[in-house]
């Protein structure tokens, strides 16, 4: 939800459906699936997530709005990067 709000603060219209969309094609995956970002945390990779929830974060401070699902994640991951040793 927090994504659909920034996103029509950007003049772009997310429906309800189409976010249930991806929420079943996200159900269709096999139960050992992994995402990409899992794996990164596992191999101790820095992640993608500042494309993903600083961009949200960025946009709702633009708007004046708070996006605290995507903060707290964001802060999260982070704290878990930090805790890589450099040349991994």
């Amino acid at each position: 939800k927090e994504v659909q709000m920034i996103a029509k603060l950007e003049g772009i219209i997310l429906r309800d459906e189409e976010i249930e969309a991806w929420k079943k094609a996200v159900d269709r995956l096999h139960p050992q699936a992994m995402p990409s970002m899992r794996q990164d945390f596992l191999a101790k990779r820095y992640s993608e997530v500042d494309l993903f929830s600083k961009t949200m974060i960025d946009l709702a401070k633009k708007h004046n709005v708070k996006v605290p699902l995507n903060t707290m994640l964001y802060e999260k991951v982070i704290t878990i990067e930090k805790t890589y040793k450099k040349g991994q």
